[in-house]
Order: structure tokens, then sequence, then C-alpha cells
């Protein structure tokens, strides 16, 4: 090489490199430049934003650094202006370094770039200082974050998205006690907490916490001289067993929140209060209940948690199986049965949980069976109805069906096989209808049915093969993407998502045992399918997931025979 040209392209070189040291050339890449700090720097309208984020040491390195996903709820210039003076100068007071990251961290969302099509589906988005923002809007056009308009949506950066809002939010910093102290309607529920000693719970800013908040009102509708009994000093256990009812030891939401926990009544949801038993949300034509108690108001935000306003009180379920049952009044021929073989003490034991399909008394006369309570109370009758009933018992199983999965296979106590499958708000188990679900007792829980059990003594396993699994995989990938080809993202994520737990639960042991595939890492996602939203996505890598599948069975093909499936020698010489 011309030793006069490497010379200068040597002085070129260092007097680059001379350039970038004084900041004339920025060696930045495009996404360094593009990110929410560098673009920020850019906006007049985000100055005084932008001065603040540069006072901190965190907030900053996350919304300059192009490794990083945020979204960004930005206080525009006329947000700060609007502070009293005090407020402002607390913001930009270097001896207040930590409270401004967190007024900052509470305007940005961690691990995700949220655009207002996603914000208009989602109810919450969870901040930086991981505690949630309310998010609410008749249209994508009009949100609002924490009741502040979101004045323009969608700027986008390499890192992330920024939404522009003209006024700070306020941090909550009320504990839930406090919230619930201070709010002025629900005087009575903080002297039982008071004097229960529940008090730090709930002041733990360490845990999360929900609390189902009667109001003074609804403790009005209990009977006279309650509220006296539980505050008397021999009813401290009570007190607190009736407190404990009513708090869940994580954060249960009403509104959705994208890329975090599922909200009250997801298919496959369980919320287990204090009180150590289940609580029981259902949604319908706008109403909404816990336990079968109207929810007035919910999400409302404090700092280590939210709560939710309930009409009533809600009560610790103390009561056996049989107990439950007669209470209900529907279920008195079953109860008889359950007694004529001997089974009765299934019901009422407390040492032992079940899950219970009882037929209602409509459904066991239509049978016959009110007609034969006294000739079945023979040896050989008593024999039959064990064999019946056997069918309808799952031991050792607390099974809440209200806000059940689409497909799941269980065994009863006889280990006979028992599907249950879910199709919109209809449920059956093998067939038959499930007409109430969800009675919850201390020893377990009851779902009433309109039938009885069939004794289906199907052929062992035998839909096990190759060819059958297959097939099912075919139909539902065809299935899957006429509804994606026609626009119906939704309804294409729930498709996928009901055929994945069939798929699963009927398939997934001997997909990986005979053919070496595991279904349920790759089909994961599709009992996620909320967390984000996106349906078209969603679908997508749903879609996928079986596509999977499909090609791990196929390969499978090749290196397996299988005599009795003809799918099995299909091009082999």
């Amino acid at each position: 090489m011309n030793m006069k040209h490497t010379t200068n392209r040597l002085a070129l070189l260092i007097g680059g490199a001379a350039l970038l040291a004084t900041g004339v050339l920025r060696a930045e890449s495009p996404q360094d430049e593009n990110s929410i700090g560098r673009r920020l720097e850019g906006l007049e309208q985000a100055s005084t934003f932008v001065t603040l984020l540069k006072n901190t040491d965190t907030s900053k390195h996350l919304l300059f650094s192009p490794k990083s996903t945020l979204t960004v709820f930005v206080p525009t210039n006329k947000a700060f202006d609007k502070l009293s003076d005090e407020r402002r100068a607390a913001l930009f007071d270097p001896a207040n370094k930590h409270w401004l990251e967190r007024v900052l961290a509470y305007h940005a969302v961690h691990g995700s770039s949220i655009d207002r099509y996603v914000l208009s589906r989602v109810g919450l988005v969870k901040n930086g200082v991981n505690q949630n923002l309310k998010v609410s809007g008749a249209t994508i056009d009009d949100l609002h974050i924490d009741g502040i308009p979101i004045t323009e949506a969608d700027f986008t950066c390499s890192n992330g998205v920024v939404h522009f809002i003209d006024e700070v939010i306020e941090p909550v910093e009320l504990d839930l006690f406090e919230s619930i102290e201070q709010d002025g309607r629900f005087t009575v529920l903080s002297k039982l907490l008071k004097r229960s000693g529940l008090t730090k719970l709930l002041q733990n800013r360490h845990s999360k916490y929900t609390v189902f908040a009667p109001t003074d009102e609804a403790f009005k509708a209990l009977p006279k001289g309650t509220v006296e009994t539980l505050l008397a000093p021999q009813n401290l256990d009570l007190l607190s067993d009736v407190l404990r009812t009513h708090i869940v030891a994580e954060t249960v939401t009403v509104g959705k929140i994208p890329g975090e926990a599922f909200p009250l009544g997801t298919r496959g949801s369980r919320v287990v209060n204090q009180y150590g038993q289940e609580l029981v949300y259902r949604a319908n034509a706008g109403a909404r209940t816990i336990d079968g108690v109207p929810i007035a108001s919910y999400d409302h935000l404090a700092r280590n948690g939210i709560f939710h306003v309930i009409d009533r009180p809600l009560l610790p379920k103390r009561d056996s199986i049989r107990a439950t049952l007669e209470q209900k009044g529907d279920y008195t021929i079953f109860l008889a049965l359950m007694e004529i073989a001997g089974r009765l003490d299934t019901l009422d034991q407390f040492n032992i949980t079940v899950t219970v399909f009882a037929p209602t008394d409509e459904a066991l006369r239509r049978e016959g069976f009110a007609d034969r309570l006294d000739s079945l109370r023979s040896v050989e009758g008593g024999e039959m109805l064990r064999g019946i009933l056997g069918r309808h018992i799952i031991d050792h199983r607390r099974l809440l069906l209200t806000n059940a999965i689409a497909f799941q296979r269980f065994e009863s106590s006889l280990d006979q096989r028992l599907d249950i499958r879910r199709d919109g708000e209809e449920r059956t188990v093998q067939g038959i209808p499930i007409v109430e679900t969800d009675l919850i007792a201390a020893n377990g829980i009851v779902h009433g049915i309109d039938g009885i059990i069939p004794n289906d003594m199907e052929a062992v396993d035998s839909d096990q093969n190759w060819r059958s699994i297959r097939r099912y995989l075919l139909e539902t990938l065809t299935a899957g993407s006429r509804l994606y080809g026609e626009g119906r993202f939704e309804a294409a994520t729930d498709y996928y998502e009901a055929r994945s737990f069939e798929f699963q639960a009927r398939f997934g042991a001997s997909l990986e045992s005979f053919y070496g595939v595991k279904a349920a890492s790759l089909l994961y996602k599709n009992a996620a399918r909320n967390r984000h939203y996106d349906f078209a996505n969603t679908a997508w890598d749903q879609r996928n997931g079986f596509r999977d599948v499909l090609r791990g069975l196929e390969k499978a093909r090749a290196l397996l025979i299988d005599e009795d499936d003809p799918m099995m020698t299909v091009g082999r010489k």
C-alpha cells in the first residue's frame, strides 16, 4: 500500500477521533439518536421534563438507553406550570433526588411499548414503581391516564412510545388502611380493622393486597347488633375470620393490565382470600359480584394494593357440603341417595376435600329416582348407588368452574374419566349440563348438574395414536386460519386458547411419552392470550405454536414405527 495514502488515512482517523472527543460529531447509532431521551431533547414542550430527567440516575439511563423498552406519559411544560411554586422547587431541589426518581418513574411503564390501541382495551397499566395507573376513555381518541387527558398519543421512539399529558400525575402515597380510613365511607370497617389488629397487614408496604371493602351502608343491612357482636372481646377470632374473608394477599383487579396478572374473571383464574377460601367472581351484562355480593365500584388505588367497594359484607364459609346443599333446597333427592349409599359422611367430613357434581331434584325426578328411594335401600340397591354416585365425586380437589377454561380432564373417585368443557357460558361434565357452579363449602365445592353422569366404559387411550393427534392439529390450524383470514383476531385467540387446553389435556402426556414432543412449552402463549391485548399478534403466535407441534409430530413419524396406524406407513417403502 502507498505510504502517502496510509499516512493520510491515519490522519483522517485521528482527526475524526478528535472531533468525536470534542462532541462536534456524535458517535450514536440510529437507536441511540431516536431513544425517548434523545427525541424529547428536541421538543420544546418537553424541556422541563428533560431537565428534570437529567437530574436523575436510573430514569435518565432508562429513557436514553436503546436496550430498554418503555411507555412514558410525559408531562408537558404546561403541566409543570400548573404546579405550585413549592412543588416545582421541591422537584428541582437536589436534596429530593430520590423523590424525583419516584415521580418520574411513576409516569413510566417498564418493559412494554403500549400504544393507544392497546390502552383503549385495558383498564390499568403498571408503572415503574410497581403501582397501577388507571386508564379510561370513551374512544381511542379520548384516553385518560389517572383521570388526566392524553393530549398527544403514540410518539414513537426506538425504545418505546410516549404519550403527552398536560398535568403531572400525583403519586398515590396512602397505604390501603389509610386510603380506606380517609375515604369517609368505611368508618365501621376501619373500626373493625383496628379492633382486630389487622391494620398492620394493610399498612405493609412490602407486599400487595386487595380488599373488598363494605361501606357503612353495607353494614347497616346486617341484623341489628351484628357489629357490636363482632367487636366483643370474646369474638376476636370470629372478627378476624370475617375480615380475612375480605382480604386477598395479591393485587386482583377488574380492569385488564397488559403484560401483568390476569384480572378477575379470567378463565382458569383462582382468587383465595386470607381466610383460605375461594372468592367467586361473576360478571353478567355489566353487573359484577363477588360471592354473590354486588361490587359497587372497583379498582381504587393505594400504595400497596387496591380495593373494591361492595354492597354487603362477605362471610366465611363454615358449613359442610351437606349443610350447604340442605340450605340450597334443590338437592334433597341427591342427599337421600347419598345417605342410602352410605356416602353421606363424604359430604360432612372436614378432614377431606372433594368436588361434587350434584344432580338437581328436577333431574333426578326426571330419571325416576324420587319414586325408587325405598326400593334402593336393599343391599343391591345401595351397591348400585355407590357406583353411580362415585362418578359424581372428585377426591382431594377443590375445582372452580364459574371462570373455567375451555377443557379439563379429571378422574372421579371411581377412576372414571371426567371431561369438563366450557363453550361460552355453557359448561358440561361428560355431556351433562352444569346448571349451578361453585357452591363453596368448608370441605369442598359443589356444582349442580342437570342429569346423571353416564357410565362410559370407553376403550382406554383409544384416541392416543399418531393419526388422531395429527388430525386434531390440522383441524385446529384450518379453523383458526379461517378466523384469522376473516379478520376475527380476538375470536381466533379464543379458539386457539380453547383448543390448546383440550389438546394438552387429551394428548399432551402421550405426545411427550411416545413421540418426544413437549406441547406445553410450544403452546404456553395460548394460556396467556390476554396478556398484551394485541389479538392479531397473539393469534399469530398461537398458530405458530400449533404449527411447531405438528412439525415435531411429523418429524417423529420418520423415527417411529406404529404398525397399527396406517398413517405411520404412508410413503414408507
